[in-house]
C-alpha cells in the first residue's frame, strides 16, 4: 500500500467551500445593497424632479373639504380628533 503525502499543501481559494461560501455570501451582500441603492435614490430623484413631497407633515394641515353628515362634530378647521 502506498501512503500520499498531503503535507501542508494549502487548498486553493475556490475549491475550499469554507472560503468559496463565504465570497458568495458577500457577493450576494453587496448586489442587495447596490439594488437598494439604486432603488432609493432613483425614488428621491423621480419625486424631487416632480415636486413631490413625503412625509406626514399632511396631518396636521386643514382638510379641504366638509363632511356632509357625520355622527361626530366635524369641521375641515379641525386639525384634531374630536374630544
Amino acid at each position: 500500500m502506498q501512503k500520499i503525502d498531503t503535507g501542508d499543501a494549502k487548498t486553493p481559494l475556490f475549491n475550499d467551500p469554507a472560503k468559496r461560501s463565504l465570497i458568495y455570501q458577500v457577493g450576494a451582500v453587496l448586489m442587495v445593497a447596490a439594488l437598494a441603492y439604486y432603488l432609493i435614490s432613483n425614488t428621491l430623484n423621480n419625486l424631487d424632479r416632480q415636486s413631490i413631497a413625503t412625509g406626514f407633515g399632511f396631518l396636521d394641515k386643514e382638510s379641504a373639504f366638509e363632511i356632509g353628515e357625520s355622527v361626530i362634530p366635524y369641521s375641515a378647521a379641525d386639525t384634531s380628533p374630536a374630544p
